[in-house]
């Protein structure tokens, strides 16, 4: 463990300097650089290395970016230096600065078309929402993030989705979703180069099997793991820097269970007679021991390793436990056996160091003896093609005069199925349109029904306005002319009052059951008046409108608009708030739906009426749209809700 220690430091110490010495060559550079875009290409790279060592030099180095990038108009260095920011605010806590730095990026990713810096800006809102406890968004902008990595093009992003999602998985207690997403963040990293992440999922996906007992799945992934270690490495290089350090944080503790968990996985190999697992197990038993200050202990496990390796033909590991034995029988005094030990290590050192140089040798003689065989060979075949040339001619003229026979025959074969099929083609696209026009009729009968709901209450708004409004009118007038004579000031000013609320109440019962603005501007015109009454009400309001609203069929249009103001009703009644973010997305023929408040929030057992009402409100126009809605809220920080559904095409008559 302390050579393991050693190692680890004098690694860091390198790459620390080999670091600081990019970072010098990197500030020449940006101090020698003309170009623009050149320092900003140069700021952001010291920015991002800062971001772990030097907060205060990344912050500057960030800031100094995005200026530029405004300058330059540069919409992807902007986005990642806000994208920075935001990281160096998760890192020290400050999660609503980074949440507002996150969503900047992404508006400004979304409006450029930077799918894949879209796809990073969602990703990190995820570790944030994770992070504060809110499950709901993370698990919404994990997947989003997933679905920008994918269409920008960056699809090996995804890993860090899918490990994410193992993740928020995992901690809700499904094993088996969480595993799913473990392996296929694993199934990304391996179609990339990165050997640092593979062996990163790998390290997580055998600890996963290990904590829950799937010993053969943990042994299978442990040798991945093992083999990639030893990827581009000779044997000797193996043997100079021995170290079972894949499993180290899982077995270097001092809980027992840990130690119980090693027993039984040493139990399943060697009942299922695979000596070379069993002796793995036993090299961790012994690693256990050793860290627990047990050296005894370490010693018999370390022993029993070494037969089963013996046993399974496992050499290099045969060589690594020699080295760890010699180092105990070292630290205490006994000599004469630390000598053997390493005299053995050495012994199968020097054997793979020549067996190894055996195979360059024979390697190289295979190399040659192929030389020479294909130079033979080459001889030979131009011998050949030249007695086959005027062969080939003859046979290509026969084979042309057989070919051009065949032709004609099955091009009357063809001619004949494709008539045939075309017939049969033609019969069950009568069929289906058949079918097609039933499924019409019967939309188009519901259709008709919402229609003469929807008529029914112009009619009632209409009846409001033109009777209850008029005769109000009327009285109004009249009574100024009587009251002329009579009644007190005080009493006239008061009646006067209270007829033109009345006046403004009957207006505002027609527009809530037909809206004026739905009618005439449809619903994009109609969620703007909307957003304008809740600024008129005082709140900040942030619409972002996206895709063309007018495909969308006028029931679902009016639906819709039901459910904002049942939304921003509930927000002016019972919120608090002091802003709303309303947006409408269109992509495709998908719909989503979010508004987004900071007021009081709830939790679900503490709704009161007023706010059941209206979310049975909400939930029973989503199911009627054949939409999801998800109400995410947490007291004291606002509430989100989400709405997504599938748009329907206005039905046309089918034409036969």
């Amino acid at each position: 463990m302390r050579n393991l220690f050693f190692l680890f430091v004098l690694l860091n110490l390198c790459y620390t300097g080999l670091a600081q010495s990019g970072t010098a060559a990197l500030q020449k550079q940006l101090q020698a650089a003309t170009a623009d875009t050149a320092r900003l290409q140069l700021m952001l790279e010291l920015s991002n290395y800062y971001r772990l060592r030097q907060p205060d030099s990344s912050l500057l180095y960030a800031r100094q970016s995005e200026a530029l990038a405004q300058q330059l108009k540069n919409h992807s260095g902007e986005i990642r230096a806000l994208l920075i920011r935001g990281m160096l605010g998760h890192r020290q806590g400050r999660e609503a600065e980074a949440v507002a730095l996150f969503h900047q990026a992404a508006r400004l990713a979304a409006t450029n078309g930077k799918r894949a810096l879209l796809g990073s800006a969602r990703q990190n809102l995820a570790l944030v929402y994770k992070r504060m406890g809110r499950q709901d968004s993370a698990f919404y902008y994990f997947t989003a993030a997933e679905q920008d990595f994918t269409e920008g093009e960056n699809a090996y992003e995804n890993w860090h989705v899918y490990f994410g999602l193992s993740e928020l998985y995992e901690g809700q207690g499904q094993s088996r979703e969480a595993e799913a997403y473990l392996v296929k963040a694993l199934q990304v990293t391996q179609s990339g180069d990165s050997r640092m992440d593979q062996g990163f999922v790998l390290y997580h996906l055998a600890e996963w099997y290990f904590m829950a007992d799937r010993f053969a799945d943990f042994a299978r992934v442990q040798q991945q793991w093992e083999a990639l270690q030893q990827d581009n490495h000779s044997a000797s290089e193996i043997l100079e820097h021995p170290g079972h350090y894949s499993m180290a944080r899982l077995f270097l503790t001092d809980d027992t269970a840990t130690l119980a968990r090693i027993d039984r996985a040493y139990e399943h190999y060697l009942s299922g007679g695979n000596l070379f697992m069993a002796g793995w197990s036993q090299e961790n038993r012994g690693q256990y021991f050793e860290q627990n200050q047990q050296p005894a202990a370490a010693l018999q496990a370390y022993e029993r390793a070494l037969r089963h390796y013996e046993a399974a033909g496992a050499h290099l590991r045969r060589g690594m436990v020699q080295q760890r034995l010699y180092q105990l029988y070292k630290a205490r005094g006994e000599t004469a056996a630390a000598l053997t030990a390493l005299e053995q290590f050495r012994q199968l050192s020097d054997s793979l160091n020549t067996a190894e140089a055996e195979a360059h040798l024979r390697e190289l003689q295979v190399a040659y003896e192929t030389d020479k065989k294909e130079q033979a060979l080459r001889i030979q075949n131009l011998e050949i093609r030249q007695k086959t040339q005027q062969r080939n001619g003859l046979i290509g003229l026969v084979a042309l005069l057989v070919l051009l026979g065949v032709s004609i025959g099955f091009g009357l074969v063809f001619r004949l199925r494709t008539q045939q099929r075309l017939a049969a083609q033609s019969a069950q696209l009568q069929e289906q349109r058949i079918q097609q026009l039933e499924q019409q009729q019967k939309l188009l009968a519901f259709d008709a029904v919402l229609e003469g709901q929807e008529q029914e209450r112009a009619r009632i708004a209409q009846d409001l306005h033109d009777g209850l409004g008029g005769l109000l009118t009327s009285v109004k007038a009249h009574f100024g002319q009587y009251a002329n004579g009579g009644l007190s000031d005080g009493l006239k000013a008061k009646t006067q009052a209270l007829i033109d609320e009345s006046c403004v109440e009957v207006r505002r019962i027609s527009h809530n059951l037909m809206p004026r603005s739905l009618a005439l501007y449809g619903l994009k015109g109609a969620v703007e008046d909307l957003a304008g009454q809740l600024r008129q009400s005082g709140l900040r309001v942030d619409l972002e409108i996206r895709g063309n609203l007018t495909d969308i069929p006028e029931r679902q249009q009016v639906t819709l608009y039901r459910m904002l103001q049942e939304g921003t009703n509930n927000i002016l009644r019972h919120a608090h708030a002091q802003s709303v973010l309303l947006q409408i997305l269109m992509h495709g023929d998908q719909l989503t739906l979010i508004l987004e408040d900071d007021g009081r929030g709830f939790k679900p057992p503490e709704y009161s009426s007023a706010e059941t009402l209206g979310l049975k409100g909400l939930h029973s126009r989503a199911q009627f749209l054949q939409g999801t809605l998800d109400v995410d809220s947490v007291p004291l920080e606002g509430t989100t809700i989400t709405f997504q559904m599938p748009v329907a095409q206005p039905l046309k008559p089918a034409v036969l």
